[in-house]
């Protein structure tokens, strides 16, 4: 079966509507979810197949039953170019929402449950372990432990850290300085077993080990994504 074929054949899947959707249908948010499935998934398979329309894509050898993947069948600037083209057909109103999609593609459950924590702009305590002297200077070995474990519905308490760092890497959320009403939040923080735990683990190869507190906060891109997808917000239709 060719490329092409198999492309058919993908979109022919697509446009019917399974059962599973008639039952999803009825679930809280079903709206929300299904059009962002939909759109997603109809953008790359019409894509994919007016360009190997347009794309002669080379025969594979006799034998060769080895299965292309998709960067294999689909040159980056193809996608490029497709981007580039659905620029030129935005609005603002389209640009917010292609963007805020794509981010929340990248989240996981906790991690929105972080968000929706910070969404009122409030501040948490967050706690970093650094190690070093004066003479070698100092390096962070432990980063973004934080308060705000406590004050969301986080399933998976041990990966906090990790989640901190992918939102901030995307944006969503700022790490600023010590906050000094947050005084309690800090030592209740640094007394915890795992941060507790880390200072003494490391204070066993290292000296100076020390905590180094900051706060984390909502940034500018997280507070406009969730103004503008604010469940509390959806109506009947989403």
């Amino acid at each position: 079966m060719s490329e092409l074929q198999k492309a058919d054949t993908r979109i022919r899947r697509a446009e019917r509507r399974p059962r599973l959707f008639d039952l999803a249908a009825r679930l809280p948010g079903a709206g929300l979810a299904r059009e962002a499935y939909e759109g997603i998934e109809h953008f790359a398979l019409t894509e994919l197949k007016n360009r190997l329309d347009a794309v002669n894509p080379p025969t594979p050898s006799p034998g060769d039953t080895t299965s292309r993947t998709l960067s294999q069948r689909t040159h980056p600037r193809v996608l490029l170019s497709a981007l580039l083209d659905e620029s030129t057909e935005q609005d603002r109103e389209a640009a917010q929402r292609a963007l805020y999609t794509a981010i929340l593609l990248q989240l996981t459950s906790d991690e929105a449950c972080m968000l929706a924590a910070l969404s009122d702009d409030s501040e948490f305590a967050l706690v970093n372990i650094t190690v070093g002297t004066l003479r070698t200077g100092t390096r962070v070995a432990a980063r973004n432990f934080c308060s705000i474990e406590r004050g969301a519905p986080i399933k998976l308490r041990d990966y906090v850290p990790a989640y901190i760092t992918h939102l901030y890497n995307l944006g969503l959320v700022e790490i600023t300085s010590e906050n000094r009403d947050l005084e309690m939040k800090y030592q209740i923080l640094e007394a915890s077993p795992r941060v507790s735990g880390m200072v003494r683990e490391l204070s066993q190869h290292n000296r100076n080990v020390r905590t180094q507190r900051r706060t984390l906060r909502i940034a500018p891109l997280g507070r406009d994504l969730w103004s503008y997808c604010d469940p509390a917000k959806a109506t009947p239709d989403e």
